[in-house]
């Protein structure tokens, strides 16, 4: 079961440190997801930044998420910002791939996140230690989604959650904003609590010269963070 959820705003502190030292709180900023600042799958440092802050800002950053083809648009709110980086990678705004044939997978993108960023910090300089401080990650789509494969993930063949009953697909997951949870639509699925979200895709980016990469081993990077909607939600380091 390869998990993907919806949309979020994310509050980060992003700074450079010199050992364990306290960094103030800076200047804060905000970035809003769109076709200009968004990319699908993958992280690449040929990725020119989208913005860049100096150590100890705070940015405010949204993020949306959806497989392309997979949401219908009469039947799930799905946001003007989504919208417009389907149309723009895919041909349509609800995600179909109306002049290819047969459709590609991710509509010819390396992967199916949609990553917003990256954010390069002033002055970072491959070797340093970036940390990024998560100071609150909140829903604001009605929905996320799931993409299930058979065997794939902890939990692919798992009798317990009703898994190993599934062919395979994808499932939209409708979210209560304002009881903050959401009722999965699997066997054994139950209600669970979103206000501590599960993010995709978070990391600090490879030098310049290095190729596109999804998973590989960690390597020095040089200060260029992104992040998707939908890996950790605690600190998160690298350098």
């Amino acid at each position: 079961m390869a998990r993907r959820v919806g949309a979020f705003e994310a509050t980060l502190a992003l700074a450079l440190l010199a050992g364990c030292v306290t960094v103030a709180r800076g200047a804060e900023h905000e970035l809003l997801a769109g076709p200009k600042t968004t990319h699908f799958g993958g992280w690449s440092a040929a990725h020119p930044p989208v913005l860049e802050v100096d150590s100890g800002d705070v940015v405010r950053l949204w993020t949306v998420s959806g497989e392309p083809g997979g949401v219908p648009l009469d039947a799930w709110d799905v946001p003007s910002a989504l919208r417009a980086v389907w149309r723009e990678a895919c041909g349509a705004e609800d995600g179909t791939q109306p002049h290819r044939s047969p459709p590609l997978p991710h509509c010819g993108n390396p992967g199916p996140h949609i990553l917003t960023g990256p954010v390069r910090v002033r002055g970072a300089k491959p070797g340093d230690v970036l940390r990024v401080d998560v100071l609150s990650a909140t829903p604001w789509v009605p929905w996320g989604w799931n993409a299930i494969r058979e065997g794939k993930g902890a939990l692919g063949a798992s009798r317990a959650y009703g898994f190993d009953a599934h062919a395979g697909g994808t499932y939209v997951v409708p979210i209560d904003l304002e009881a903050m949870t959401s009722t999965l639509p699997w066997p054994a699925g139950g209600t669970v609590d979103v206000t501590a979200p599960f993010f995709g895709q978070m990391a600090s980016l490879r030098r310049r010269r290095a190729a596109w990469w999804a998973r590989r081993r960690p390597a020095r990077t040089a200060g260029t963070w992104t992040t998707s909607s939908s890996a950790w939600a605690r600190r998160c380091s690298s350098g």
